[in-house]
């Protein structure tokens, strides 16, 4: 299954729209945009961060899917040149992070 292609969250690409803070998914073609969030913060700094961040979601998520097979592949190597110890951790938090969206998912 291609996670990119047929997740149940609203596909990316995702934009900050200011006044008032809201994260947009502007479809390439067609109905026009869907707002996915509102953004809030105790200032208006906070609230635009929290918009910036919250819009590059999809981003994030096809970043962690294209990284997790070199992480693994570093981290097969690394088990064979450690002896079985847990090498990197930041692959078993990648692949945390995966399943708990693709559970979301399902």
């Amino acid at each position: 299954m291609d996670q990119k292609t047929q997740a149940k969250y609203t596909p990316g690409p995702w934009h900050c729209g200011l006044l008032p803070l809201r994260v947009i998914a502007r479809p390439m073609i067609g109905d026009g945009a869907t707002v996915v969030a509102s953004c809030g913060g105790r200032t208006k700094e906070e609230a635009e961060a929290n918009a910036r961040l919250i819009s590059l979601a999809p981003r994030m998520v096809d970043a962690l899917r294209d990284a997790l097979p070199i992480l693994e592949e570093a981290e097969a190597f690394a088990w064979e040149q450690e002896g079985g110890a847990e090498v990197l951790p930041q692959a078993n938090e990648v692949r945390a992070i995966l399943r708990e969206i693709d559970e979301e998912e399902s």
